[in-house]
């Protein structure tokens, strides 16, 4: 999140200080063709002024498109992106544009775009990809509540479970039960065999 909003502070002082789509073409290259992030601008009209290839490479479906299409239109599969439309910008959003297991997570913003007097003229969507990012907290998250020698939950996660649990049976007057196992002389398997005997 703190990279994508650098990233889209630096878009939105490309496109209003500078006048990026207007600067040198090998300027434009450099900073709106051959950048990974996905860059979509919409005018007050609600319709597609531009878009690089980073962003024909997240949603495919716009390469189809032509610039000039109203975006509700050209994004009519994709509900939660429309739904940030009708935000007003800034606003951000996590966004997934395919239920397959392995695609690809993208954190998503929007900003107005203004003219050098302030006018409104449209809005700036930016695609920033947070896979990498999605899949490390998601290692984190399983760390934090499995045990790494057996893969079950540890007792940080009992803790919350028992927890949670017990407020519901509080909450509705249900009954509640907790079995425990223990084994006993577990202590002499270890010293005898040694712990990786113990731990298998």
């Amino acid at each position: 999140p703190f990279l994508m909003s650098v990233s889209m502070g630096l878009f939105m002082i490309g496109f209003l200080k500078v006048g990026i789509l207007d600067i040198a073409p090998q300027a434009r290259t450099v900073v709106f063709e051959d950048m990974k992030d996905g860059v979509l601008v919409i005018n007050r009209r609600g319709r597609i002024t531009d878009f690089n290839p980073g962003m024909g490479a997240i949603l495919p479906s716009l390469r189809a498109v032509k610039i000039g299409i109203n975006i509700r239109v050209a994004l009519a599969g994709f509900g939660e992106l429309l739904a940030l439309l009708d935000r007003e910008p800034p606003s951000t959003m996590d966004f997934k544009p395919s239920d397959k297991p392995d695609a690809p997570f993208y954190h998503v913003a929007s900003a107005r775009l203004r003219d050098k007097s302030g006018k409104d003229i449209g809005m700036l969507l930016t695609f920033h990809d947070m896979t990498e990012m999605k899949e490390l907290q998601r290692r984190l998250e399983v760390m934090a509540t499995h045990d790494d020698l057996t893969g079950l939950y540890n007792r940080r996660y009992l803790n919350q479970y028992a927890k949670a649990q017990l407020e519901e049976a509080k909450a509705f007057g249900c009954e509640f039960s907790l079995i425990m196992l223990d084994l006993d002389h577990f202590k002499r398997v270890n010293d005898t065999f040694g712990h990786s005997v113990g731990d298998e």
